[in-house]
């Protein structure tokens, strides 16, 4: 589920956080971005973009989906 959030909740003060006598309060640091990356489904999308660079990016053998995908990660998850 956290994974297609972008927006998460303010989480409450470890201190008001109530546990049982054998319980243990722990907080976990997750860096969502580096997750997503690492468990990432792909999907399809079909794009237009001008001929010449169609035609360039075929010439320098350069690989579209990885190239947007960097340029989407880099402006989207940039902080």
């Amino acid at each position: 589920m956290l994974v297609s959030e972008t927006s998460y909740p303010t989480p409450a003060p470890i201190k008001e956080v109530d546990v049982s006598e054998n319980e243990v309060k722990t907080i976990a640091s997750v860096d969502m971005n580096k997750y997503r990356k690492l468990n990432e489904k792909t999907i399809r999308k079909t794009i237009s973009i001008p001929e010449y660079l169609v035609e360039l990016g075929k010439e320098q053998q350069i690989n579209f989906s990885k190239t947007l995908t960097e340029a989407l990660e880099k402006q989207l998850l940039a902080k």
